[in-house]
């Protein structure tokens, strides 16, 4: 049947996950058509533009935007204004979210467990490059990756000291700050979490295999360079377990409708949360999809759900005030 409302997926923007944005764009609006919707695909190169091409107030904004204003809330708070109504989470969750420091100091908060690290400059001196140099020597491999970036995008893993000033280089090309914190050896998991109203759900996690044993952006989106296991090879309470984390971390940062957890699982059973993406990857090789295959969702229904949730909670959000 073919819905009434219009859905206008923006993707694309002008940072360094413009391509993936381009790529989830389109397998979006493939998945929405094939669920019944009217669809418009935008490629959207300024914040400014979304407004305007948004025409009628039930137009519902699918954000297939990763990065820079995308993500960080900017975007959300322009919709806001606007009384536009869009997917997912709210400008406060969308801006913790990306920010994996503020979201780390939330999680720490609600005793969720996290990679022990700091957040550094890009040119760190004094104590904060002591402190750098002191976590490396007690864990002994650490990862240095932008504080808001996502798609592993400006990401090394250091082992010695030595590599430690190419690795912060490497960020300096995208942020001024860095995230620098301990490797989790062991498992990558990432957990699909559908919070429509009503009910909040953790899908199957899935396990990240790489086969070159670091899930770098090649690994992420090169077909046929990583195994993907949902539902992984876990036991049943463990798999609760990764569930119940996940849907604290969501909830610790507000988000709403979906979002993906990322953690680690390390040999011993512990988890460690990495980040949470309130806009996560759509692509043919994304985790969210793998998820909802893994729940027997079909793509286009998932993000039917998505829409018609969203909508729910925009809604609620504006009669109450918020």
């Amino acid at each position: 049947m073919e819905r009434r409302e219009e859905i206008l997926v923006v993707s694309g923007g002008e940072g360094a996950e413009r391509d993936v944005s381009l790529h989830s764009g389109h397998a979006v609006c493939e998945a929405l058509r094939s669920w019944g919707a009217s669809v418009r695909l935008v490629d959207v190169h300024s914040l400014q533009e979304v407004p305007k091409i948004a025409r009628g107030t039930d137009t519902c904004v699918f954000i297939a935007l990763h990065g820079g204003w995308g993500e960080d809330g900017r975007l959300q708070v322009l919709l806001e204004s606007e009384r536009r109504l869009y997917t997912g989470s709210g400008p406060r969750a969308c801006m913790l979210a990306m920010d994996k420091w503020a979201s780390k100091a939330l999680f720490r908060q609600s005793g969720i467990p996290v990679p022990d690290g700091i957040c550094a400059p890009t040119a760190p001196s004094g104590g904060i490059l002591a402190s750098v140099q002191a976590l490396l020597a007690r864990v002994g491999k650490i990862v240095v990756k932008p504080r808001s970036c996502g798609s592993t995008v400006g990401f090394s893993i250091v082992t010695e000291e030595s590599g430690l000033n190419e690795a912060l280089a490497l960020v300096s090309r995208f942020e001024e700050e860095a995230m620098i914190e301990e490797f989790i050896e062991g498992d990558e998991l990432a957990v699909t979490i559908l919070d429509v109203p009503g009910d909040v759900r953790a899908l199957p996690p899935v396990m990240i295999r790489p086969k070159k044993g670091i899930y770098d952006y090649e690994s992420k989106y090169t077909a046929g360079a990583t195994e993907y296991l949902s539902p992984p090879p876990l036991p049943d309470a463990l798999l609760h377990d990764i569930g119940d984390v996940a849907v604290a971390a969501h909830r610790a940062l507000g988000c709403a409708v979906f979002s993906r957890v990322d953690m680690r699982l390390d040999p011993h059973g512990n988890l460690k949360v990495l980040e949470v993406n309130a806009v996560p990857g759509m692509t043919a090789t994304s985790l969210v999809p793998k998820a909802a295959a893994a729940a027997s969702i079909a793509f286009g229904d998932l993000l039917g759900r998505i829409v018609d949730a969203s909508v729910v909670v925009r809604k609620r959000e504006w009669r109450d005030g918020r």
